[in-house]
């Protein structure tokens, strides 16, 4: 085998390794493929998320001091800082739906996911620099940080309602009605 024949097989090796994982360009999906992965991991996620929160209100409650609800607080944002790269996950595996703009679907749900995960990380420092002396200061910065993770969870919803905007023929629309994971959303 001489020396052009080895690159030339090598050249095709490569690429034909660079298909087979994708080389980082999402893979064209059926929209019903796309929707149950992307169902799937949201639900997860809001389950999770869910779950998170209401071990925290207990974990709360029994609390005995400040330190303790701020370390309590911190824990559950990073946690679901790290259930968002979950469902990151999860949107990558569902690919790219296709469909005229599913491109642009794609990246708007990723990139709605990224920026909760993005504020939830900075929402886990801000709980990690609540008073633990002064507890009216630890309630207003409470409260506030309160506020700023429910604007960025509905985001989401936003995201979602952005979505119906990038489906032209409707059939990612069709495909989450027929989704049975979609309808306990």
């Amino acid at each position: 085998m001489n020396r052009r024949t080895r690159s030339a097989l090598v050249g095709g090796v490569v690429i034909a390794a660079l298909l087979l994982m994708g080389a980082g360009f999402p893979a064209k999906t059926t929209p019903a493929h796309f929707v149950d992965e992307l169902c799937t991991s949201v639900s997860d996620w809001a389950t999770a998320t869910r779950a998170g929160s209401e071990e925290l209100d207990t974990k709360i409650k029994r609390a005995k001091s400040l330190r303790q609800v701020r370390n309590l607080l911190a824990e559950f944002l990073g946690d679901t800082a790290h259930l968002t790269t979950a469902a990151l996950d999860g949107l990558d595996e569902a690919g790219v739906p296709a469909t005229p703009k599913g491109p642009e679907a794609s990246k708007l749900l990723k990139s709605t996911f990224k920026d909760i995960r993005s504020a939830l990380r900075g929402f886990h420092d801000d709980a990690e620099d609540v008073s633990i002396k002064k507890k009216k200061k630890a309630l207003k910065q409470l409260r506030a940080l309160d506020a700023k993770v429910d604007v960025e969870f509905a985001s989401f919803t936003k995201a979602l309602g952005k979505l119906k905007t990038l489906d032209p023929n409707h059939k990612i629309e069709q495909a989450f009605k027929a989704n049975a994971v979609c309808a306990t959303l």
